[in-house]
């Protein structure tokens, strides 16, 4: 488990970092950050309209015992 963790948060912004140096470095500064901006709101839209369970959640749902999440 520590591992998946460690690929995920260690690993991801790193990657972020990688393509918003090479936006950068082949347009701007500016037209980088505009272009993560857009990713992020684009991924979350596709995650909003793909489960939309997730997008209703306010946390205060009951939960059965037993139930398969």
């Amino acid at each position: 488990m520590v591992s998946i963790n460690q690929i995920f948060f260690l690993g991801g912004p790193q990657l972020g970092e990688v393509e918003a140096g090479i936006v950068a470095s082949a347009f701007s500064t500016p037209v980088a950050i505009v272009t993560g901006g857009i990713g992020c709101l684009v991924a979350t839209a596709v995650v909003a309209a793909r489960y939309p369970k997730l997008r209703n959640y306010n946390g205060d749902e009951a939960i059965q015992a037993g139930a398969n999440m």
